[in-house]
């Protein structure tokens, strides 16, 4: 597992010790860091079961829609490719802070595309502070 760390340019020798690297530093416990991400990574492992198991969660939570609204959630991966559309709506809740800034734009890309003409992206989502770069994707409402 250190051998995996130092080779991610996480962790690097320093004699006998291991130590963190300064990209390592910043990413983990420097606030004012552009990179910063604090232990909000743990979040990845606390919800892979459930990733894993897409399909059952849609089973679960069809039920719980309230059947006199015209929703259907449908099970994909993003990552893969979107399911095909048309849709009156995408949502994505809690996704895009995962990914940089590479992978949202071809999911905001791609989400676009499978939608119906006039159709919407919501997206619900967290931003760690009050950053310059918050308020460029968020405009007035970051800050």
């Amino acid at each position: 597992m250190v051998e995996a760390l130092i080779a991610l340019n996480y962790l690097k020798y320093e004699g006998k010790k291991v130590n963190l690297t300064a990209e390592a530093d910043n990413i983990l416990f420097n606030p004012d860091h552009h990179q910063y991400i604090g232990f909000s990574f743990m979040h990845t492992y606390n919800i892979m079961k459930v990733w894993t198991q897409l399909p059952e969660v849609i089973k679960m939570m069809q039920p719980e829609l309230d059947p006199g609204l015209p929703i259907k959630m449908v099970k994909g991966d993003f990552t893969e490719g979107l399911p095909p559309g048309p849709y009156d709506l995408v949502y994505l809740g809690n996704v895009c802070h995962i990914y940089g800034e590479r992978e949202n734009r071809k999911l905001f890309r791609d989400a676009a595309q499978v939608l119906k003409p006039g159709g919407q992206i919501v997206i619900v989502d967290m931003l760690r502070g009050y950053r310059s770069y918050a308020r460029a994707i968020c405009g007035k409402y970051a800050g």
